[in-house]
Formats: C-alpha cells, sequence, structure tokens
C-alpha cells in the first residue's frame, strides 16, 4: 500500500524515472551500487528479496521499475543474461526512457554478450551447466506475459512490420507437435517483419548464408537452449552471406510459418537482410 501511495504521488513521467521508492541505487557515475557490492554484503540480503520483489510484481505488473529493480538483484546475484533480459524488457516493452536505465541496459547487455563467446563446450562443461542456469524465482511466472498486440502498429504488406520475441513464445505446441501461432503472427506470414536478435551459427562455419537467431545471446547451448517457439531461422537471398556478429542484430525479411513439419524450425525469415541495432 505504501508503494502504491508513492506512486500515485510521483509528478514525473513513470518510464523517465531512474529511482525506485524514492531510493537510488546508482553512484553519480551510473554505477549500479546493489551489483557492485561485496559478497559479504549481498549474503546480508533477506533469503526472500527476490520473492518480495516478485509478488510487488505481479501486484503492479505495469510497474517496469520493479522489473528494473529485480533486474538488479539478479546481477547482484550473479545471473548477468536473466538482468540484462529483464533490462531489455524495460525499454522494450516498458518503454522506460530514463538515461541511466538505458546506460544500464547496455553495460548488462554488453556483459551478458561476453559471457556468450564461448567455444563449443567440454564434457567438463556439459557436467557443470547445473552451476550457471540463473536465479530460481518462486513462481515461474513473476511477469504478466502475454503480449498486448494493442500496442503495435496495423499490418501493412507494403512496409517491414515489427515482431516481437514475447509474442513469438505465445506459439503453443500440442504433443504432436502441432503450433498453434497467435492470431497476429498469423497474419504475418508471407510479409516482411523486422525483428533485433543474437547470431547463433548452425554449424563451425562462420562465414553464414543461414543461421539461427535467438533473443539473448548463450554461452553453453546444452544448458540454455531456448525452447523452440525462442529460435527463428533465418535465411539470407541466394549467393549472399555474412561473417558471424557476436553482437544484437536487426533482421528483415520474410517470414514464414512452419505447421506441418515436426522436425524443422516453426519460423523462418527468408530473403534476410542484417542490420545494425540502436
Amino acid at each position: 500500500a505504501h508503494l502504491v501511495r508513492l506512486r500515485a504521488r510521483e509528478s514525473r513521467p513513470r518510464e523517465a524515472i531512474d529511482d525506485f521508492w524514492g531510493v537510488r541505487y546508482f553512484d553519480a557515475h551510473g554505477r549500479s551500487l546493489l551489483g557492485s557490492i561485496p559478497a559479504s554484503e549481498r549474503d546480508k540480503l533477506p533469503a526472500n528479496a527476490l520473492a518480495v520483489l516478485q509478488q510487488l510484481a505481479l501486484w503492479l505488473p505495469a510497474d517496469g521499475r520493479l522489473v528494473w529493480q529485480i533486474a538488479e538483484l539478479a546481477n547482484a546475484l550473479g545471473d548477468v543474461r536473466t538482468a540484462a533480459n529483464l533490462l531489455e524488457g524495460c525499454v522494450s516493452e516498458w518503454g522506460m526512457t530514463g538515461p541511466i536505465l538505458r546506460q544500464r541496459r547496455t553495460q548488462l547487455r554488453q556483459a551478458a554478450e561476453a559471457l556468450g563467446r564461448t567455444t563449443t563446450p567440454s564434457d567438463a562443461h556439459r557436467q557443470q551447466h547445473d552451476s550457471h542456469r540463473g536465479i530460481a524465482a518462486k513462481s515461474p511466472r513473476p511477469l504478466v506475459r502475454k503480449f498486448d498486440v494493442r500496442q503495435l502498429p496495423p499490418i501493412r504488406a507494403d512496409q517491414s512490420n515489427p515482431l516481437p520475441w514475447l509474442l513469438l513464445t505465445e506459439t503453443t505446441l500440442d504433443p504432436a507437435f502441432r503450433p498453434k501461432f497467435p492470431e497476429h503472427v498469423e497474419q504475418l506470414d508471407g510479409k516482411r517483419i523486422q525483428i533485433t536478435g543474437f547470431m547463433q551459427p548452425i554449424d563451425e562455419t562462420l562465414e553464414l548464408s543461414r543461421f539461427l537467431l535467438i533473443e539473448y545471446p548463450i554461452g553453453c547451448w546444452f544448458c540454455e537452449t531456448p525452447d523452440p517457439t525462442g529460435i527463428v531461422l533465418v535465411e539470407l537471398p541466394s549467393g549472399h552471406s555474412v561473417e558471424l556478429r557476436r553482437g544484437l542484430v536487426q533482421i528483415e525479411g520474410v517470414l514464414r510459418l512452419n505447421r506441418r513439419e515436426p522436425e524443422d524450425f516453426l519460423y523462418t525469415i527468408r530473403e534476410a537482410k542484417i542490420g545494425v541495432v540502436d
């Protein structure tokens, strides 16, 4: 109740605020104080700190700053990838524009990308995969996950249409691997779309004419493999290839949905072009 009253008294736009509950968690240079505290101090955090934040996020599902705080807690506990994922959502799904938030988003994105620059995992690496699965939440549904398609512009045939990952992951699969795509995704079949993500090579070749696109970089394909709904096959035009890029890329091309072949990928982007992301 106290948090709700504080929010009601705020005069600044909520997406531009860089603090939580009136307490700033960053120094004068924009560095996260929570993420930089020594291990001895992190150990003093209440055992239910994550669960409490998660409960608040359930009560206030439109409050992006709670998501930001969960991200900083994840980073403090050593789960950089989850922290980067959540901050990406603060910008792309909650529309938060604060300069410190965007600086932290860049910092954690770069840290997550650095973790993803690993070679093919060895047997020893596979055996140790349980040690870096990330933070465990009290509930598997800490946030509202259904995407509101009203946030998207009307689908047009004469230009590229945005395709959010959260919308793709709403695809469901029955026991026979038959997909049921969200209606908006169905309407994008055969149209030009635009999506951002990270390149994942299919084999050992670094000069690619086709590759997988995933939402976030991963370090171990054995323990962090995305669900089938979180992988997109990207195919460049015939005769074209591109060198593997480690950073976030923007893909534009024609979306094709796979409704019948269980051994193939659910989504393919053909005649793809690769661009940079701001």
